[in-house]
């Protein structure tokens, strides 16, 4: 049950931002398959969120996935928002989220990028 609705949460979250996603994974507590489906809602969102000009709703999205999914990515998040705060340059925020790929897992880095990416159009 726990797979088929977290397959269904990435379905939703790929439609509408992923609030329903991590609001269905946060209540099942399944860490591994939230992960997942926040990774897919992700860069989903953030992919339609660029082709709308939809920043600030992008950008809570890849937070909110962040948060609820593991202190990993929430880890990333600030670090890549510092980054990209401080440097105000897009070539060293990539190089920033390059440090977070090897401070955490390969799609933490990856939530973490996509929010860097956000962060710095804002």
């Amino acid at each position: 049950l726990s797979v088929l609705c977290c397959l269904c949460c990435a379905v939703l979250c790929c439609l509408c931002c992923a609030v329903l996603c991590c609001l269905c994974c946060a209540v099942l507590c399944c860490a591994m398959l939230c992960c997942l489906c926040c990774l897919c809602c992700a860069v989903l969102c953030c992919a339609v969120c660029a082709v709308l000009c939809c920043a600030v709703l992008c950008c809570l999205c890849c937070l909110c996935c962040a948060v609820l999914c593991c202190l990993c990515c929430a880890v990333c998040a600030v670090l890549c928002s510092l980054c990209c705060a401080l440097l105000c340059c897009a070539l060293l925020c990539c190089l920033c989220c390059a440090v977070c790929a090897v401070l955490c897992s390969l799609w933490c880095a990856l939530l973490c990028c996509q929010c860097c990416a956000v962060l710095f159009v804002m």
